[in-house]
């Protein structure tokens, strides 16, 4: 029944307009060479050529979907989709930029914008996206800017939230928490009842982890990077730290990220777990309880508010046609009809308006994203503090660092962390 609803509410869009807060950079500032001002050649099925794509995501429905529809629209121009995996495409890229050669489209992490474009493996996209007619279907914070210059276009939404056993929580007679209070509350009581895991949450590093944090830094204070000083901060490390120690947090899956993690949530024997949207679908499909999600607890400070996580698409700066690869772009991961197919086929919010999901046409299950996204900040360009966070977030984990050095740590970061973080 829960997948029923699902799968049909996947497939109904209603009109969104997405709104979240983000940190601009220094618009003095700029990296690289801006490209051409006037708008790109509009593609016909004349249009000859091979766009090049590197990607750590190609192995999904949605890639094979948009690339049929390309070239099945476009005829006599091939697309050659390179699979690299997570941990080597920043590095990759790096590697290719500095012997001048690289791909024509590049999907990445857009934490690693700043450090991309810095190094030039980025094109700058600031005249294509100037001249791109439909550009205003995007907020303005789905674009990964360092200065003024654009660099990647966030095609879609994946954020967090927080994900629960209703068959659980029923049998325990508890109710899914709204506070952070409320949810030690229920954790005690699940830790209590001697059957079943509290809390599975990712205790991983680098980007994941930083991703991971936000919420809990958030409801306490520290929504931006050099936020990270303030005096709440040390309470949202001592909460996590506490919930570790009483056992309340599922020690044995902190090492998994959240792909390989959700398999151990739906087998039935945890009540929360932090998931992302994209994971969704096939979680209901393989889960054999009352799952339910909720936006993330809200703290002493406010909301947990989430990051807008979602890979973002640029081009190379060693592009053999970067026209042809911004009408690429255009025709299929920042169309309407390719933002709908990601919705249908793997639950992401689209960034366009105009292929929103509403509440009113979503499950109670996704439109907990929907909430989420209202409120939601835009994944930061600044690598260096991303990587910072994320680390100090793992070693809280792994207990190599408790709340006050944890917090001394993050006042370091705070006092570091770039101008657009």
């Amino acid at each position: 029944m829960y997948k029923r609803r699902i799968a049909g509410a996947l497939a109904l869009v209603g009109a969104l307009a997405l709104t979240s807060a983000a940190c601009g950079g220094d618009e003095s500032s700029s990296t690289g060479s801006a490209t051409s001002t006037k708008p790109a050649a509009a593609m016909t099925p004349a249009t000859k050529g091979t766009v090049t794509v590197w990607t750590y995501d190609a192995k999904g429905t949605t890639y094979k979907l948009l690339v049929e529809a390309f070239e099945k629209k476009f005829p006599n121009v091939t697309v050659k989709v390179q699979y690299v995996p997570t941990d080597q495409i920043h590095n990759k890229l790096l590697a290719a930029a500095s012997a001048r050669t690289g791909p024509d489209v590049i999907q990445y992490n857009g934490a690693f914008t700043k450090k991309l474009a810095e190094a030039g493996a980025l094109d700058d996209m600031t005249g294509y996206w100037d001249a791109y007619r439909e550009r205003d279907q995007f907020p303005d914070v789905r674009l990964a800017k360092v200065g003024s210059r654009v660099y990647g276009v966030q095609a879609y939404l994946n954020l967090n939230a927080l994900w629960y056993n209703q068959d659980i929580l029923d049998e325990l007679g508890q109710t899914p928490p709204k506070t952070l209070d409320e949810m030690t509350d229920v954790l005690a009581a699940v830790a209590a009842s001697g059957k079943y895991k509290g809390l599975q949450i990712p205790g991983t590093p680098a980007v994941e982890g930083e991703w991971i944090s936000k919420p809990f830094m958030a409801s306490h204070g520290a929504v931006q990077f050099d936020q990270l000083g303030d005096s709440g901060v040390h309470d949202a490390f001592a909460l996590v730290e506490e919930w570790i120690a009483k056992g309340y947090v599922d020690k044995a899956t902190t090492n998994l990220n959240q792909t390989d993690g959700m398999p151990k949530f739906v087998a039935g024997k945890t009540a929360f777990f932090v998931g992302g949207n994209w994971l969704l679908k096939p979680a209901l499909d393989q889960a054999h309880f009352k799952l339910g999600a909720i936006p993330m607890p809200a703290g002493p400070a406010g909301p947990g508010i989430v990051e807008a996580g979602g890979e973002m698409f640029s081009i190379g700066a060693f592009s053999k046609d970067p026209e042809l690869a911004w009408g690429f772009l255009e025709n299929t991961w920042l169309s309407e009809e390719g933002e709908r197919t990601l919705l249908e086929t793997t639950g992401s919010i689209p960034s366009r308006a105009d292929a929103g999901v509403s509440a009113s046409t979503s499950s109670s299950q996704l439109g907990a994203y929907v909430d989420a996204a209202k409120t939601a900040i835009q994944l930061s360009s600044d690598t260096e503090s991303t990587l910072a966070m994320g680390n100090l977030w793992s070693s809280l984990f792994a207990g190599q660092v408790d709340a006050d050095g944890a917090a001394e740590r993050a006042g370091k970061i705070a006092a570091s962390a770039g101008s657009d973080s």
